[in-house]
């Protein structure tokens, strides 16, 4: 604003000019135009452009102050050279167009003209009163020519902005008016629709069967597939007529069974015993079986007759051996009964007196089993392929021992103290000594040798290290949901189930009426987990949200603060957005129908990256466009992109997040 010096502007007797208060600009120069405004601060005036204003001035553009700009780089959108180069307009002049011409004229076939001058608009026309011709507004004139407005000539304008006052929307969307009684039938000027194609808005009343079509008829209607001849009738089984016309089907809404008439009584065809086809499970528990089908009982299941090997062990029934003479039930002759047995061979089964004599003994000498040691047959030159020395050598190279168990002797030279684990490292088996008390065995992953670790928290768990927070679905309050019409949201205990209406278009979406306050911030790790229990029959054609967001929309806005996971048709993407632009990856994973227990799990670091696990495995990590810290809400649904229903059901729903 400048400086003002101490007495500028003042007059003995007091300020004689705006510019002498202490509290002004100091002078006009390079503020024309503007005008005297507060200061911001509320303490003094300045000069601004008004509101709305310009920064254009008349002295420059428009000196002559006639209300139009002297000059200008165009002319109605037209350069200079355009409006110099343009094809003129092809006319003619006829002689009352020729200004230097005297067309003044007193008389008019012979009559006098008035000498009275004409208004804008006037025509010449003849007053019998006067004799004369005089200006006159004609009754009913305007300035419209039928050239622009009727340019067929036929006393009717081409076009309009409105019909007897109604838009051309409200014409088309009007309430029809209801018929002329004379259009109604046998009216003088009925309407008939014999002949005309198409189909008719209201549905028909049927008309009464010709008599013709009765049975008996000499056309009557025989074929059971004819709705005409069975019809489908509906109501409570009280209500339901007496049997007697075969074909017929009635749905009785109380019981959800389907009957037939065989033209003497009522059959059962059908029951329904789920109120929706997607509810029915995939497979079925088996109930017992009668005990009528038992041994013994009416209507007893026997394998009689069946082949193949039956799955439980079956006990061997009493039997009879046959004799060395063809009877049954004395000794077993094995040289007579089994093919390839001799009398003497038995696998199981010693008899002192079969071995009392040399012929039992290929080798020559009868010894008893307890004192093999007094063969004389012991050498080994008396078996085939083995030299007189020959023994196993003993050996104590454990590379050698190749089968059955690692002697302890061996693994005490490795595992020196009670604690210690056998491992494998690069080079072959090897000892890790005992840990620390509570430690656990800490795999490091292929190529690298496990170790001993401490679990989080100093060796315990302790619940309340981070900030925990599980959300199980007992209600849906603290929620609002967005449902469009058919659609639903229920919460049932253990999960949320979300079902659309069968409207293209429709969704089903919740979330949280309230934030969780820091949930996401710098320095901490903060990792949310959903728990996907099933999807609709059909993933096509369908979107589903599971978003941590700050905003409520439904579908949550993609670009808002968030992270989490969409499904598109089945496709899992990864999904997160700092309030500008989303960063979306394909996870790789295809979401299957039906039930599941699909876990998906994110684990944000703020300022670094977003990870996004699959079933516990890392499937994507974002380091672009990450959520920024703050307060965030749960933000879940689905919206169908056909005419059908779509359902989802979700688990409970965690957090965790460093203290």
């Amino acid at each position: 604003m400048g400086l003002r010096l101490a007495g500028e502007g003042y007059a003995e007797g007091g300020v004689t000019e705006f510019l002498g208060l202490s509290d002004t600009p100091i002078t006009y120069s390079g503020q024309g135009g503007k005008y005297a405004k507060v200061h911001a601060a509320e303490n003094a005036l300045e000069f601004d452009t008004p509101s709305g204003g310009g920064d254009m001035l008349k002295s420059v553009y428009d000196t002559d102050d006639d209300g139009v700009v002297d000059n200008s780089e165009k002319l109605e959108g037209s350069t200079k050279a355009q409006v110099q180069d343009h094809d003129p307009k092809a006319h003619t002049h006829t002689e009352s167009e020729i200004t230097d011409l005297e067309h003044d004229a007193v008389k008019l076939q012979g009559r006098d003209l008035d000498s009275a001058a004409p208004a804008d608009g006037q025509v010449v026309t003849w007053e019998q009163a006067t004799s004369k011709w005089k200006p006159k507004t004609p009754a009913g004139g305007g300035d419209m020519l039928k050239s622009v407005y009727d340019t067929d000539d036929d006393g009717i304008v081409d076009n309009s902005e409105k019909l007897e006052g109604s838009t051309k929307a409200q014409v088309q969307d009007h309430t029809p008016k209801a018929h002329a009684a004379s259009h109604q039938d046998a009216g003088a000027d009925e309407i008939n629709v014999a002949g005309l194609s198409g189909e008719l808005a209201d549905p028909q009343p049927p008309k009464a069967h010709a008599s013709a079509h009765a049975d008996g008829g000499s056309d009557e209607i025989t074929s059971a597939l004819d709705p005409r001849a069975y019809p489908m009738l509906a109501d409570v089984v009280a209500n339901r007529p007496a049997a007697g016309v075969t074909g017929r089907f009635f749905w009785a809404t109380d019981e959800g069974i389907l009957y037939r008439d065989n033209g003497t009584s009522w059959n059962k065809v059908a029951v329904s015993d789920y109120p929706d086809l997607d509810e029915i499970p995939s497979s079925f528990t088996p109930s017992a079986h009668k005990t009528s089908h038992e041994n013994g009982g009416a209507d007893e299941i026997g394998v009689a007759g069946l082949s193949g090997e039956l799955a439980d062990l079956q006990k061997v029934k009493d039997h009879t051996h046959q004799s060395a003479g063809g009877g049954v039930g004395g000794k077993l002759d094995h040289g007579l009964a089994l093919d390839g047995l001799g009398d003497d061979d038995h696998a199981q089964y010693l008899n002192n007196a079969r071995h009392d004599t040399t012929a039992r003994h290929p080798l020559g000498t009868v010894v008893p089993h307890d004192a093999l040691a007094s063969l004389t047959e012991r050498a080994h030159s008396s078996l085939t392929g083995i030299g007189a020395s020959d023994h196993h050598a003993k050996t104590v190279d454990a590379s050698e021992l190749t089968t059955g168990a690692l002697p302890a002797a061996r693994l005490g030279g490795i595992l020196t103290t009670q604690g210690d684990v056998l491992i494998r490292d690069a080079t072959g088996p090897t000892r890790l000594g005992a840990g620390t008390s509570g430690q656990f065995l800490k795999t490091q992953g292929a190529g690298a040798n496990p170790v001993w670790a401490d679990v989080d928290g100093g060796g315990s768990f302790d619940f309340f290290d981070k900030f925990r927070e599980i959300l199980c679905w007992v209600s849906k309050d603290g929620f609002t949901t967005t449902v469009d019409t058919g659609g639903s949201i229920s919460a049932d205990g253990h999960n949320l189930y979300f079902k659309t209406g069968n409207v293209s278009g429709n969704k089903a979406y919740l979330y949280a009426k309230c934030d969780i306050y820091r949930l996401v911030e710098t320095g901490k790790v903060t990792t949310m987990e959903w728990v996907l229990y099933s999807l609709t029959v059909s993933v096509s054609n369908l979107t589903v949200h599971l978003y941590q967001c700050q905003n409520v929309s439904a579908p949550p806005t993609e670009t808002d603060d968030h992270f989490g996971f969409k499904i598109v048709n089945g496709d899992l993407y990864a999904s997160n957005g700092d309030n500008t632009t989303q960063k979306i990856t394909d996870t790789g994973v295809n979401i299957s129908s039906g039930s599941q227990h699909t876990v998906l799990r994110v684990v944000v670091t703020q300022g670094t990256n977003v990870k996004f696990y699959v079933d516990g495995v890392l499937k994507v990590t974002h380091t672009d466009n990450l959520p920024a810290a703050g307060q965030y809400r749960l933000n879940a649904g689905m919206t169908t992109n056909e005419a059908a229903n779509k359902y989802m059901r979700i688990g409970r729903v965690a957090y965790e997040r460093d203290r």
